[in-house]
């Protein structure tokens, strides 16, 4: 597995620009002092087009761009290899990610539609300790994988998780609405869920 750490600040504002293409199985760890900041139009600081990337996230990462994408899981099924192997974000506890005029956390789209919801197959998988906020309304977009978000810090916006055998399982506080889709879904929450 390759690693890849970032410990300093960038901040790039350019329109259609993506920081940083993360490779298979690779992780990727964003230490408390770095803050990464895309703010031009379409851009993206990490988009993983790849199965099985990892992002630990101590920092901050945010986008701030129309249609700007702090965290984007591109191919998060991977189907067409026949490995099911998820993308995986750890938010850490002092950890940010932010979006302004976009989404925090998106997979966008399945690279292989005739996916269906029922099938079980891998998606992302959201750790939060610490902060996802989106100020204009997605925090966190799946598609028709099978996505999982464990919350015990902050989220603050809606989660849209379309189709696939999706989980929530909430401790703490979510700000927006919780949406699961279809498949068999499960709503697990002992926190507070404040939804729009």
């Amino acid at each position: 597995m390759a690693e890849f750490y970032y410990s300093s600040s960038v901040t790039v504002n350019t329109d259609n620009y993506t920081f940083s293409n993360t490779a298979a199985d690779s992780y990727y760890e964003i230490s408390s002092s770095a803050y990464l900041q895309v703010s031009g139009k379409n851009s993206h600081v990490f988009v993983a087009e790849q199965k099985g990337a990892i992002i630990y996230n101590a920092g901050t990462v945010q986008a701030g761009g129309v249609g700007g994408t702090a965290i984007w899981f591109k191919y998060a099924n991977s189907i067409w290899t026949g490995t099911y192997k998820p993308q995986l974000l750890i938010n850490g506890a002092s950890a940010r990610v932010f979006s302004f005029n976009g989404w925090c956390v998106d997979t966008g789209f399945t690279n292989d539609p005739s996916d269906d919801a029922g099938d079980g197959g891998s998606g992302i998988e959201v750790r939060n300790v610490g902060e996802i906020n989106s100020y204009v309304g997605t925090a966190i977009r799946g598609w028709i994988g099978q996505d999982t978000v464990k919350n015990t810090g902050t989220i603050v916006g809606s989660i849209q998780l379309n189709g696939g055998n999706d989980t929530v399982d909430n401790s703490a506080t979510i700000t927006g609405a919780v949406s699961l889709g279809s498949g068999n879904d499960r709503l697990m929450n002992t926190g507070t869920i404040t939804g729009a």
